[in-house]
């Protein structure tokens, strides 16, 4: 049976007044190197940059970043990213929640 994602959120984000966006799932594709991220709402790539992508418990750190869909991303990194946990966002998108971390499935 799969795990439920669950999610744990700082205070930071936008203060445009807007509901800040949030992240739904961090799916860990086959090849293990690639992680596809869904939003809560439509999200825009070059606002993000792929450092701002990381996981734990070992540290990986996104090295690129494309779009997907309007509300996913696909967050690429240098190794194996299948043995981590977890994918925490921290960066400056505008309206998105920061940090954020989710369970990876």
């Amino acid at each position: 049976m799969g795990r439920w994602a669950q999610r744990r959120l700082g205070n930071g984000g936008g203060g445009s007044g807007a509901a800040p966006i949030l992240i739904l799932s961090a799916e860990v594709q086959p090849d293990t190197l690639h992680v596809d991220v869904a939003f809560d709402a439509n999200i825009s790539v070059g606002d993000f940059a792929a450092a701002n992508f990381s996981t734990g418990p070992i540290l990986k750190i996104g090295t690129a970043v494309a779009q997907l869909a309007t509300d996913t991303l696909r967050v690429t990194f240098g190794s194996d990213v299948s043995i981590n946990a977890t994918l925490t966002y921290a960066g400056t998108a505008p309206n998105v929640s920061t940090p954020q971390t989710i369970d990876l499935t």
